[in-house]
């Protein structure tokens, strides 16, 4: 291909270096092209008629009319700078005796387009001749430095090796200024960077030339041509003028001499005001109450300021300070110490009261200011005892002290009524009831089976109706009975240890799962299978990112980090409880963690449901089942801080026989 553009171009430069420099028109010498007529280039600073290309060559057969051959066109290939007569005036535009065209160039300005630097998959498609979108200097800017960088940006990425002083000229009339050019990739810039600077007060000429191209090759439309002044020789007013920075005043002004004027830069406490540094009166924004006084004064000296502060406080970097009183000695105060602004006031802990000092502390009798808190919850004859600080609380018997007053025991939940393991505890203000559960007589401390010589005694309504199975215990006493065994109940309902007619135990009952522990609704299955072995559920875990799940707000503490278990009780069977706790979590050693013990009796687990707890629990409790059906375990991470831990559970099953366990 650069063998044919030579064979195409070298007839076109021979004619025109010898028939085309006829006459110049009208418009006479020129810079440019565009000081020309149409038809004409500018060549040597004159303009140059174009010859006619209507007929330069046949595109396939690559013959010129004057009958030398260009060496054909092969398919898909294009001659380079012969697609429109507008390229064919700009390759011709700049100085022809300049151009060494050898096989070497395919383009004019010198530009040696390597064309392995650009690959179809890069710039494939791009036929669009890329544009001048900015300069610096502006066209006609006036005023300019004499160490300006010209600057110039293209509208598309450019090929670096086709931008150079020969293809971006800068001159200063017919002389030509040397100097660099680099490339901005990112920016699309190319800046030229004089060798001197230039000289003052004079036009210079920016000509950016056709030979400029873009990474696909296609180069200028046209070229394009600003032009701009630099400023006029300057003048060191700084000098001149006897540092005029320093008239009002400010001795250590600094002027410094810029382009047509000079710059202030003033003292600590003067401004630029007009080229002079004159004071800045501080105390209009009065400095001084930057921090709460009020009452400061402030008064303006040249370049600087004063403050006076009021008391409570300091002057302190330019502005009054509040002084902490609390700092030092406590500001006086017997206890409690609290800083305010300017000032600062004393107060007491629980269980004192200020003096009219303002500084000491008395202590306070609770007993008498809240007419005995001891009994607050019903205990009429706790006794309240004041002590310095605080008061102590005797209570009555089912009383216990907690929280300041004096608390009523619930012997059935606690598990310390002496009811019979037959009777029902109910819990009273202070106190408890028993009483004899159906099928068993007695004052509910003893509660005995209905013995009788006959059928079931005559002590006891006769077996029928709901009841008509007579359950013989082997020594001598005898009881009224729903069912004996499986067999006595009907619809597929099974006998439980309280011979009584119930569902069999769900089958899920029997198997350990694997539910998440999160609230009631997914509680993890303890399985009656492995409950009812000798060494029981076990199971070590932690609590330390686990959430609240499970209301315990009312009579058990809530540390609000909840694991829940549920298992399948039948009536008369006992859950063996044991939990201990291991180690705290992070940050905490194991002498911070403790847990709270809850168990509930159905699944709404809210307090109602509740039928157990004890708070900072660790041992075993043992839980018998007044009738079928799940029960849940809870166990909370509890301290003071509500961080959680280590712990195990182990619960054993006990009570239950063959006849209505219903497991393998």
């Amino acid at each position: 291909m650069k063998c044919r553009f030579r064979a195409f171009f070298g007839p076109l430069l021979a004619s025109l270096m010898s028939g085309c420099m006829t006459e110049e028109p009208d418009e006479g010498s020129c810079i440019t092209a565009f000081d020309c007529g149409e038809g004409y280039n500018c060549i040597d600073y004159l303009c140059v008629e174009l010859p006619d290309r209507s007929a330069d060559t046949d595109t396939e057969t690559g013959v010129f009319p004057d009958g030398s051959e260009g060496g054909g066109v092969e398919e898909d290939e294009t001659i380079p700078f012969e697609q429109t007569d507008t390229v064919t005036e700009a390759k011709i535009e700049d100085d022809i005796p300049d151009v060494d065209l050898t096989e070497e160039q395919d383009t004019d300005e010198g530009f040696s387009l390597d064309e392995s630097s650009v690959t179809d998959n890069d710039w494939a498609g791009d036929t669009t001749p890329p544009t001048v979108t900015a300069t610096h200097p502006s066209p006609n800017e006036t005023n300019v430095g004499v160490s300006t960088v010209i600057e110039v940006t293209f509208s598309e990425p450019m090929n670096e090796a086709s931008l150079t002083t020969s293809t971006i000229q800068v001159k200063q009339g017919a002389t030509a200024v040397n100097g660099t050019v680099s490339y901005v990739a990112t920016t699309l810039t190319a800046a030229v960077t004089p060798a001197t600077p230039l000289l003052y007060n004079t036009i210079y000429t920016v000509t950016v030339t056709t030979g400029v191209a873009d990474m696909a090759g296609n180069h200028l439309g046209s070229p394009y041509v600003f032009s701009f002044t630099t400023a006029a020789e300057e003048v060191n007013e700084c000098v001149t003028m006897n540092n005029p920075c320093d008239d009002q005043g400010d001795v250590a002004a600094t002027c410094t001499d810029i382009l047509g004027s000079y710059s202030c830069v003033c003292s600590t406490g003067f401004t630029d005001n007009g080229g002079v540094c004159v004071d800045v009166n501080e105390c209009i924004a009065n400095p001084c109450n930057d921090n709460g006084d009020t009452n400061a004064g402030c008064t303006n000296y040249p370049g600087t300021y004063d403050c006076s502060c009021s008391s409570g406080f300091v002057k302190t970097s330019g502005t009054c300070q509040d002084v902490n009183e609390c700092a030092s000695g406590n500001g006086g105060c017997a206890q409690t110490c609290t800083n305010t602004v300017g000032s600062y006031v004393c107060s007491c802990t629980s269980g004192y009261v200020l003096n009219a000092d303002g500084k000491n502390c008395d202590d306070l009798d609770e007993c008498l200011a809240q007419s005995n808190p001891c009994d607050n919850n019903g205990d009429t004859g706790a006794v309240c005892t004041n002590q310095p600080g605080s008061y102590s609380c005797t209570c009555s018997g089912g009383f216990t002290f907690a929280g300041g007053s004096c608390q009523d025991i619930n012997e059935c939940v606690q598990g310390t009524h002496n009811c019979d393991a037959h009777a029902t505890c109910t819990n009273t203000v202070g106190g408890f009831t028993c009483a004899c559960n159906g099928y068993y007589t007695g004052d509910g401390i003893i509660c005995a089976f209905c013995n009788t010589d006959m059928r079931c005694g005559i002590n006891c309504t006769a077996c029928g109706g709901g009841t008509p199975y007579c359950k013989d215990y082997g020594n001598g006493t005898t009881q009224c009975v729903q069912c004996r065994t499986d067999g006595d109940c009907t619809s597929g309902l099974v006998c439980n240890t309280a011979n009584q007619c119930v569902q069999p135990v769900p089958p899920e009952s029997c198997t350990t799962g694997t539910q998440s522990r999160d609230r009631c609704s997914n509680a993890r299955i303890i399985g009656r299978s492995t409950a009812k072995t000798s060494g029981g559920y076990v199971i070590s875990d932690d609590t330390c990112y686990a959430n609240n799940r499970v209301d315990q707000s009312s009579g058990c503490y809530d540390a609000g980090a909840d694991h829940v278990y549920r298992i399948y009780l039948r009536a008369g069977e006992t859950a063996v409880i044991t939990l201990s706790n291991s180690w705290a979590c992070p940050s905490y050693d194991s002498t911070y963690w403790n847990s709270t013990l809850a168990i509930y009796n159905d699944v709404g687990c809210g307090s109602a449901a509740r039928v157990w707890c004890d708070d900072y629990f660790e041992g075993t409790k043992s839980y018998t089942a007044p009738a079928d059906g799940w029960y849940y375990i809870v166990v909370d991470g509890s301290t003071a801080f509500d961080d959680e831990g280590d712990y195990t559970l182990t619960v054993k099953l006990q009570n239950c026989v063959t006849t209505g366990c219903n497991c393998p």
